[in-house]
């Protein structure tokens, strides 16, 4: 299992849709958003649809 943190803090690849990044770890896109929210990962850059 690939952790979401890493997916979502690698900088050297292109941008990770936050779905796939959910589906590669395991964790579901609401777990990854209230990660970004508490701190544990950093807020990942959006484009203005969201």
């Amino acid at each position: 299992m690939v952790s979401p943190i890493s997916l979502l803090t690698q900088r050297r690849h292109l941008p990770t849709r936050i779905g796939d990044a959910a589906k590669r770890s395991g964790a579901s896109v609401r777990m990854i958003r209230l990660y970004e929210q508490i701190g544990l990962i950093p807020r990942a850059s959006r484009t203005a649809s969201g």
